[in-house]
């Protein structure tokens, strides 16, 4: 009798597991990038991490410096809203699967639209607000969105676009689980189609032939 009673004691403490309410929040404010995490009543920051301090930092902060004062700049990272265009559609297709189960609590999003050219800025504002216009019907479709605050706005004193967005998500663990079942092997293959391959020795051989 023991067997029976193992079986229906570790399912029993899955199916709680899998009921645990789960938290998130994520921010980003002048190209800068926060994620929080909460697990009952206790929130962690999982990005960026927080950074411990050595007695030889200063040191290793000065090599950094130089290396990268050495290295060429990198390219220009991606912008909120090209960011949200390209992976939003992944999203909302693994949390359509739960059938608007993950709730967000609340969605703000502040949107001001600069530049030094005017005629630019204001097709950048138009075609913002275009791209918004198909985005929150496909994100609302596939969430349970609780509060909604999106403003949207044009500055032609400013010299460059202002974005901030912060969301809040609840969910529970066996969401997260399914959502994570249905994302991650779509995302690593849209990571590894985008990513740059370096050519081949044979090619290089060829190459060098010419």
């Amino acid at each position: 009798m023991r067997g029976p009673l193992v079986l229906l004691a570790v399912l029993l403490v899955l199916f709680l597991l899998s009921c645990l309410r789960l938290g998130g929040r994520v921010r980003w404010e002048r190209g800068a990038l926060t994620v929080w995490v909460r697990i009952g009543l206790i929130r962690v920051r999982v990005w960026p991490m927080p950074s411990r301090k050595h007695p030889s930092s200063k040191r290793k902060k000065s090599k950094a410096s130089a290396q990268a004062a050495s290295q060429p700049e990198q390219a220009i990272e991606q912008s909120p809203l090209e960011l949200l265009e390209e992976w939003l559609p992944l999203v909302c297709e693994a949390a359509d699967r739960l059938r608007r189960a993950i709730r967000i609590d609340c969605l703000e999003l502040s949107l001001c639209v600069g530049g030094s050219d005017p005629g630019n800025t204001a097709l950048l504002y138009g075609g913002a607000n275009a791209l918004l216009g198909m985005i929150l019907p496909l994100f609302e479709h596939a969430f349970q969105v609780r509060e909604r605050r999106i403003v949207t706005s044009v500055d032609f004193d400013a010299e460059t676009t202002q974005v901030t967005f912060q969301s809040t998500v609840s969910l529970t663990l066996g969401q997260l689980v399914v959502f994570a079942f249905w994302f991650l092997p779509e995302a690593v293959q849209r990571l590894g189609q985008s990513r740059p391959t370096a050519p081949s020795k044979e090619k290089e051989a060829i190459n060098h032939g010419k």
